[in-house]
């Protein structure tokens, strides 16, 4: 595994993401890579993976961005059989994971779910049929959750805080199950960041929250708190005549982010 020295991560913010992926498959699936002084690297939709070019792809980001942090988000759906392909994938590749629709509850222990490098993860969980977040955080990554706030009733988020050279992030990792409920999803995150938010100069954040850019809540929600979504290109495609772009990484808008499709 690559060692990223802490000094060196400030403006050095790398990106990664990859929603809905069928572990057994490994198919139609998009990876983006995005850090603040370069691009957007995207997987060629009209391209499918074999069972070793996401290992090789993430081995590439990690090789040409050794020293800078690599974030991910991914809606797995279930997590309980896709743990080792997991562990395979972002293992020396990934420093934060953000895994939603992980369909956990607390019959499984999260022993069953620990990764080499990592740091025992933050974990919500609502049942085996649906729902759910996992955070994974590299071990040497200085990180707390943040539970100060109140958690409204069937709410899936997790708000967690990482030290990078001394400087304070917040993050957000998150899941809409429903897209009819996504006024609520919003209502219930916004008291959320304003408890925090005046404590913090950077946040981003990240998940399935089954609304696109385009959309006025998800539009209204983005100019609240002066947020862009970095990722611009379709993410889900259960529809493959008309995939969607459902997975967010929202960053505050600020500092020298660059978005150039490669």
């Amino acid at each position: 595994m690559a060692s990223l020295r802490h000094g060196e991560h400030e403006n050095n913010t790398n990106i990664c993401s990859n929603s809905n992926l069928d572990m057994s498959s490994l198919n139609n699936d998009s990876f983006y890579t995005l850090e603040e002084t370069t691009s957007i690297c995207e997987k060629d939709k009209n391209e499918s993976f074999n069972d070793s070019e996401p290992n090789t792809f993430l081995n590439n980001i990690r090789i040409s961005n050794a020293n800078r942090l690599i974030i991910g988000q991914l809606n797995i759906n279930s997590l309980r059989n896709k743990i080792d392909a997991l562990k395979t994938m972002i293992s020396g590749k990934l420093d934060i994971l953000v895994v939603t629709e992980t369909k956990l509850d607390d019959t499984f222990p999260t022993n069953q779910f620990l990764m080499d490098g990592f740091s025992t993860p933050f974990r919500l969980n609502r049942d085996s049929r649906g729902g759910g977040v996992i955070i994974y955080i590299r071990e040497d990554i200085p990180c707390r959750k943040l539970t100060s706030h109140n958690t409204p009733d069937n709410f899936e988020g997790i708000v967690f805080e990482i030290n990078l050279r001394k400087v304070k992030w917040l993050l957000f990792g998150g899941y809409n199950p429903h897209k009819e409920n996504t006024t609520r999803f919003f209502s219930q995150l916004t008291p959320i960041l304003d408890h925090y938010l005046c404590k913090y100069d950077n946040y981003l954040l990240l998940g399935d929250f089954n609304s696109e850019s385009n959309e006025e809540i998800m539009k209204e929600f983005c100019d609240n708190y002066n947020l862009s979504n970095l990722i611009q290109e379709p993410t889900c495609f259960k529809s493959p005549d008309n995939p969607s772009s459902i997975d967010v990484m929202l960053k505050i808008d600020q500092g020298n982010f660059k978005t150039v499709i490669q």
